[in-house]
C-alpha cells in the first residue's frame, strides 16, 4: 500500500504546480506577443450590416479572413491611387 504524502510533500508538490502553470501561462503569453510583433497599427472601421454580411460572404467562399480581404482592398486601393 501507498502511504499519504505528508502536509509538507503536499505543500510542496502544490508549489511546483502552481508554478509550472505560471511558467506556461507566461510562456503562452510570451509566445503571443512575438507572432503580433510585426503588427505594428491596428484600425478599427465601423462597416454597415449590408457590408459586414458582403464581406463575410466573400470570406467564407473564398475561404480567407475578413481581415486578409480588408487589407487586400486597402492595398489595392492604395497603390491605384499613387500612395
Amino acid at each position: 500500500m501507498l502511504s499519504k504524502p505528508s502536509e509538507q510533500q503536499r505543500r510542496d508538490a502544490a508549489e511546483t504546480r502552481a508554478r509550472a502553470q505560471e511558467d506556461t501561462r507566461y510562456s503562452l503569453k510570451n509566445m503571443k506577443r512575438a507572432k503580433q510583433r510585426h503588427v505594428k497599427f491596428f484600425v478599427n472601421i465601423a462597416l454597415d450590416y449590408e457590408m459586414k454580411a458582403r464581406l463575410q460572404r466573400a470570406a467564407l467562399e473564398n475561404d480567407l479572413k475578413m481581415t486578409a480581404i480588408v487589407k487586400a482592398a486597402l492595398d489595392y486601393y492604395l497603390s491605384e491611387n499613387s500612395y
